[in-house]
């Protein structure tokens, strides 16, 4: 591989190549544990390479011009910039180095393990800049990042009764991965951008050296005032750190607050056979992190978003009424409430889960009197359940944003299934 020229990114990108090696050792087909029959299979395996990524936009290096008979002057058509370029701009290069063991003990259990390390340099984000200049950001190399991380797979035979042909199995895995900023450039102290999801509202990120890149920026909700029925936030002072709590919005202090990347997510499931029976279920689940609820926030905006229905509480939320009401919710008022829908910790909500995946049933029957080798009949049910404490309609999202925007609810689904092989 290479990193382009200036065809793709401005004209002092490099060139360059990208990398990979690797390699394992097989330690069980060694003499030394070759007597070792509760040995199945014994590996240790590592890889280091490099791997190139460019922004998610077109043409980043190059001024670009939006053209539409929308821009127009005098009854003349006309163009609008539409992004600034950058000529510096280059490849965003990712060094990986990965260990890993695999081991099959008696013929039952499977376990796989890995712990991966990546290094980051000339970092991309696209930057926040002064719209006076006719955009809001520009693609940029700004930093080092580093990620670690681990991932785990573990399988056992927990009933293996070949006298009555019953096979019992479960399968897990297990991730988790953490990152921090090591470096910025051009001697910035920190840098605040909007979510990732492009989203304005929904909080912002705070790029800092020792700091997570996928925090929560925002200011920390301190509740209802309990005479008034206002909304109330936190203040930090610069020069003490003591915390107040202030009813201007403006006063509140934006703050790290939580992460949308969670402690640890995977899956298990677990199957059985028995003679020509068969069963499956498969489950999926994420521990930890938060999630910024903003279609809550447009719905449950104390009366300030006129133009959209508003929610009806959950049966554990109350709204402000009378003096001395101890409640989750301001009092509502047409257009708003002192900014009570503005981003803050007040849309932050746990993200864990457990849901149930799928899970089927089948029967295999032979008809040899009709020549057909096997019959088998299924039935299989999907999205049975979602256990979590999230109020929206999913807590599973696409990662890498952690902003909860109108979704749809995952599909139940009820199938039967015949299969014939003949």
């Amino acid at each position: 591989g290479r990193r382009d020229g200036a065809s793709n990114f401005g004209d002092n990108a490099k060139w360059g190549s990208f990398f990979s090696i690797s390699g394992g050792w097989v330690a069980s087909r060694e003499q030394f544990l070759a007597d070792i029959k509760w040995i199945n299979l014994l590996k240790v395996r590592a890889a280091y390479g490099s791997t190139g990524n460019r922004p998610s936009s077109n043409y980043p290096q190059y001024d670009t011009y939006s053209m539409s008979a929308t821009y127009s002057y005098n009854g003349q058509p006309g163009a609008l910039i539409s992004a600034i370029g950058n000529k510096d701009l280059t490849w965003e290069t990712t060094y990986t180095l990965d260990v890993g063991i695999d081991f099959n003990l008696l013929d039952r259990l499977r376990v796989s393990m890995d712990y991966y390390r990546k290094y980051t340099d000339n970092l991309l984000f696209s930057v926040p800049v002064s719209e006076i200049v006719g955009v809001a950001s520009i693609w940029k190399n700004v930093g080092e990042l580093e990620n670690r991380g681990f991932e785990a797979t573990l399988g056992i035979d927990i009933l293996k009764l070949k006298s009555i042909d019953l096979v019992w199995s479960i399968d897990a895995n297990l991730g988790l991965n953490r990152n921090k900023l090591q470096k910025l450039y051009e001697g910035a102290e920190q840098i605040i951008k909007g979510n990732a999801a492009g989203i304005a509202g929904a909080g912002d990120i705070l790029l800092k050296p020792g700091h997570s890149i996928d925090n929560w920026y925002i200011r920390e909700w301190a509740g209802v005032d309990v005479y008034t029925g206002e909304p109330r936030w936190y203040r930090i002072d610069p020069d003490t750190k003591e915390r107040s709590v202030v009813s201007s919005y403006a006063q509140a202090t934006a703050q790290v607050l939580g992460t949308f990347n969670p402690d640890f997510y995977g899956g298990f499931s677990t199957s059985l056979t028995w003679r020509r029976l068969d069963f499956n279920a498969l489950f999926g689940y994420s521990v930890g992190g938060t999630l910024f609820n903003y279609s809550r926030l447009e719905c449950d905006s104390d009366g300030a978003y006129t133009d959209r229905n508003q929610i009806k509480l959950k049966d554990e939320w109350t709204r402000w009424q009378n003096p001395c009401d101890i409640v989750t919710h301001p009092q509502a008022f047409f257009n708003g409430n002192n900014a009570s829908q503005s981003a803050s910790s007040r849309w932050l909500e746990d993200a864990t889960y457990l849901k149930l995946r799928s899970i089927s049933v089948g029967y295999s029957l032979p008809l040899p009197a009709f020549k057909i080798q096997n019959l088998r009949l299924a039935f299989q049910a999907e999205n049975l359940f979602c256990i979590t404490n999230f109020s929206g309609v999913d807590p599973e999202i696409p990662a890498g944003h952690g902003v909860v925007t109108a979704v749809y609810p995952s599909t139940r689904r009820f199938m039967f299934n015949i299969n014939i092989t003949l």
